[in-house]
């Protein structure tokens, strides 16, 4: 005789990240040096990308919260950023 279960479960999920800011996992790049993602800066007229090394802590639902590396109202750029290189000029 064999036996057959079935169940169905859910499961909800969050996390508090007080003091912290989440982005997408995909803008954490990763290197020799550590994690780091590119920010937007203005210089002059122009919007040029900066690399910021960043730490990270928990990831959930596709957003990693960074603990240390960026500030409030830091723009960190989160597509397009495969190709951006230190001092890149960018738009907006």
């Amino acid at each position: 005789m064999s036996s057959f279960v079935f169940f169905r479960t859910s499961c909800s999920l969050s996390f508090n990240a007080a003091g912290s800011f989440v982005v997408p996992i995909q803008a954490i790049q990763k290197s020799g040096e550590g994690e780091f993602v590119f920010v937007s800066e203005t210089s002059g007229k122009q919007s040029v990308a900066k690399r910021r090394s960043v730490k990270s802590g928990m990831t959930y639902n596709g957003l990693t919260q960074i603990t240390e590396g960026i500030a409030k109202g830091d723009e960190v750029i989160t597509t397009g950023y495969q190709g951006i290189v230190d001092g890149d000029i960018i738009a907006r």
